[in-house]
C-alpha cells in the first residue's frame, strides 16, 4: 500500500469517530437538527481526507478497472465533497439540506454502480462491501438512530484503503505455487 492511502484511512477513521459522536447525541426535535455542530470541522476533514485516499485508491487501481468504474467512483468522491459544503454553509447558519441531500443521493446512486462495475479482478467480498454501504447510506439519516448507518461508510474505505482487493493473477499464483510461498 502507498503511503498517501494512509490519509484515507486516517479519513475513515475520522468518520467513524464524528459519526460515533454524532450518534451519541439525544435525537433532533421534530422539524429541527441534531445537536452536533462541533463536529462540523472535524467531519469536513475526514470528508477531505477521504476523497485524497480515494483519488490515490482508483490511481493505483486504474489499470484494473473499466470506464464505469473510474467513473461512478469520481462521482462518489464528488458527492462526499458535496455534502461537505453543506456541512459548510450549516456551520455558517445557512441550509445545509439542498446541498447534503445531492450529494447523498449522488454517494448512494454512485457506490452501487460502483459496486457493480468493479469486476472480476476483485475480490467478492470488496464488491459487497461497496453494496452493503451504499445500502446502509441510502437509509442514513442523522436526526436518530440512523445516523448509526453512516459507519460503514469509514469502515468500508478504510479497509480498502488497507486490505488489497484484487485477486491474484493465474500467471502471479502459478509463480508463488512454484516458489512455495
Amino acid at each position: 500500500m502507498k503511503k498517501m492511502q494512509w490519509i484515507g484511512v486516517l479519513g475513515g477513521l475520522l468518520w467513524i469517530v464524528c459519526w460515533t459522536k454524532v450518534s451519541m447525541y439525544p435525537p433532533a426535535p421534530l422539524g429541527g437538527y441534531r445537536e452536533g455542530e462541533d463536529v462540523h470541522g472535524l467531519l469536513i476533514t475526514a470528508i477531505l481526507l477521504l476523497v485524497i485516499g480515494q483519488v490515490f485508491w482508483i490511481r493505483a487501481e486504474r489499470a484494473h478497472v473499466g470506464t464505469a468504474a473510474l467513473i461512478s467512483q469520481a462521482v462518489v468522491s464528488a458527492a462526499i465533497l458535496l455534502m461537505a459544503i453543506g456541512r459548510f454553509i450549516q456551520s455558517l447558519g445557512g441550509d445545509p439540506q439542498p446541498t447534503v441531500a445531492i450529494g447523498w443521493i449522488l454517494t448512494v446512486l454512485s457506490m452501487l454502480v460502483f459496486s457493480m462495475t468493479l469486476g472480476k479482478p476483485y475480490t467478492f467480498w470488496s464488491r459487497a462491501l461497496i453494496l452493503l454501504t451504499a445500502l446502509c447510506f441510502a437509509f442514513l439519516s442523522e436526526l436518530d438512530w440512523r445516523s448509526w448507518l453512516a459507519l460503514p461508510y469509514g469502515i468500508c474505505w478504510s479497509i480498502l484503503f488497507l486490505v488489497p482487493v484484487r485477486r491474484k493473477s493465474r500467471e502471479s499464483a502459478k509463480v508463488l505455487n512454484r516458489l512455495n510461498l
